[in-house]
């Protein structure tokens, strides 16, 4: 009832006898309909909540609030091993790229030789990219070193020990300096038939290679692809990307063919080598998951 009451006096639950924190009196001649009936009603209500009166809370903006500094700070390696396990609990991204992370926070805290982070500044930040220019890195590492030093610096200010992030003042490495060369079809074809029926798992070989070629899928994401995740008769598979996340490939006709006699004649000999049945779409000879190279 009370919900009722507030609801037909446009938001404030009064005693029928206040508007805009104003005494009107009876509800008579101009006053709204509503009000006319949230009055009426009143007058039902016992004593004890007819008589109630409260001033309706205008909504506050939300404040954003900074972060308060954390004293001390903590020491370097456990910042970045809280920063690791950020990456791979709450950010849940794939542990290629953790592993790519880890790697440049280790550089950059080679880098740092002792100097604490809250200290360093924009020009510290800059010469650290011409060391990394110096160790003659590719634009596309120095540019994810950048990312890596940026996410380090937000997830820092996150937990108070930083209260500005100047990695964000870095800019971007130029990555795209000359257009990438593409095969021709002809050399498609032969890099199709580059496994030879010499070879001991040319069917295998074969069928990683049309897979690859029709998905466009990452060597990592083949190599994790189990038997339940390919659907020949239907043309696709369902692939798990970055972060397990899912998506449908197709897969054409000379994919489906050279997974179909890798599956009759060599997967069910290499299956036999492990006393229970592996899951893995792609064995090795010794029956275990194709991995790919380092």
């Amino acid at each position: 009832m009370i919900a009722f009451l507030n609801l037909a006096v446009g938001g404030r639950l009064t005693d029928g006898l206040y508007r805009n924190d104003r005494r009107i009196g009876p509800f008579v001649g101009q006053a709204p309909l509503g009000t006319k009936i949230a009055y009426l009603f009143a007058q039902s209500l016992p004593t004890s909540i007819v008589n109630l009166r409260v001033k309706t809370v205008s909504r506050l903006k939300p404040k954003l609030v900074p972060p308060k500094l954390v004293k001390g700070g903590g020491s370097p390696e456990r910042w970045s091993a809280a920063f690791i396990d950020y990456l791979r609990g709450e950010s849940r991204l794939a542990e290629n790229t953790v592993a790519a992370y880890t790697r440049d926070l280790a550089r950059f805290q080679s880098w740092r030789k002792g100097r604490s982070v809250p200290a360093l500044t924009i020009a510290d930040l800059s010469n650290f990219v011409a060391w990394l220019h110096s160790h003659k890195l590719a634009p596309s590492s120095i540019a994810r070193h950048i990312v890596t030093v940026r996410m380090y610096f937000r997830y820092l200010q996150l937990e108070g020990v930083l209260r500005d992030n100047l990695a964000e003042l870095l800019g971007s490495q130029k990555l795209w300096e000359r257009v990438p060369q593409v095969l021709s079809p002809e050399m498609v074809d032969r890099f199709m038939l580059a496994p030879s029926p010499l070879e001991p798992f040319w069917r295998r070989d074969r069928a990683l290679l049309e897979v690859l070629y029709a998905t466009g899928c990452r060597a990592s994401e083949i190599s994790n692809l189990l038997l339940e995740d390919v659907h020949l008769a239907e043309g696709y598979c369902l692939c798990h990307g970055k972060g397990n996340k899912q998506r449908l490939t197709p897969l054409g006709k000379k994919a489906v063919q050279a997974v179909r006699e890798y599956l009759q004649q060599e997967r069910p000999g290499l299956a036999a080598m492990q006393a229970k049945t592996p899951g893995w779409l792609l064995l090795s000879r010794s029956g275990r998951r194709l991995r790919p190279p380092a």
